[in-house]
Formats: C-alpha cells, structure tokens, sequence
C-alpha cells in the first residue's frame, strides 16, 4: 500500500490542495498549513498531508527560507537582518536555524538599500524612516545614511 493509499479521504483531499500550491513555488510548512485551515480542512487531515509531504521531501522549509532569502536580498528589496529574523520566526523556523541561514547569506548593506532605492538630492528623513520599515538596526541606518547623504544629511538633523 503507498503512502497516500493509507491517508484518510480528508487527508487525500488535503494532500491535493497542498500540491496544488507546491507548484507554483516553495512553501514553508506554517503558510501550507494555514491556507489548508483557511480552505476549511481538519486538523488530523492537514497534519497527515504535512507530514506525507515533509517525509517525501516536498515541503522543506529549509528550501523555502533559501528562496524567500533570495527574493529578499537584492538591494532593492532589501530587509535588514532584524527584518528577517522577525519575518522567519513569524513562519515558523527555529532560531538557529535563522541565525545559521543569516550567516550564509551576505545580506545587503543599508547604504546598498539606500543606493538602489535614493539619490543624494532626496529627502534623507524619507529614506531613514525606509531603512527602519526595512528592518535594518538604527546604527547600521545612521551610519548609512551619513555616509550616503553626508554633510546635508548632518545638518538636517541637527
């Protein structure tokens, strides 16, 4: 008898929809379960889908975080490291497993966020409260932001 043979017909259903949304991109395991919940599935059913598509390798929120991190990495969709512990915790993963996932990744800087995202001539108030929203720590942010706006950037601020 195959996995799927020995599910439940309420898992069996479970188990399409989740496939459904498997295939058009990576899921974490929290999100899969939380639209199969939405979608009015029951508890023992999801947890029998789950686990079937957790042991046959196709949910893995290993694979989900490296693509989200992907999505999230670029200058100008930038998140600080704050901003992605928050966003990781939220779906579920261990706190080590974040911290080891930030320690693989060069993440971009908050100057890289602010080239991708200002000129020198805007507002740097704007782009302050940017890297704020972005997650990235208010030293980083300072920092960043003085050496990217410079002395304009000082003397607004006084």
């Amino acid at each position: 008898m195959s996995d799927i043979e020995g599910l439940s017909p309420e898992a069996q259903t479970a188990l399409q929809a989740a496939l459904k949304m498997l295939r058009r991109t990576e899921r974490f395991v929290s999100d899969v379960r939380e639209s199969l919940r939405a979608k009015g599935h029951d508890e023992t059913a999801i947890d029998e889908s789950l686990a079937l598509l957790t042991k046959r390798g196709l949910l893995n929120d290993a694979r989900a975080a490296e693509r989200w991190l992907e999505a999230k990495t670029s200058a100008k969709n930038a998140l600080g490291a704050d901003a992605i512990r928050d966003a990781l915790s939220r779906k579920g993963l261990a706190e080590a497993s974040i911290e080891a996932f930030l320690e693989a990744h060069s993440l971009p800087s908050a100057e890289e966020a602010l080239r991708a995202r200002f000129r020198p001539e805007d507002d740097p108030h704007r782009a302050a409260r940017f890297l704020a929203r972005r997650g990235f720590s208010e030293e980083a942010a300072g920092e960043a932001l003085e050496r990217y706006f410079g002395e304009t950037f000082r003397s607004e601020d006084a």
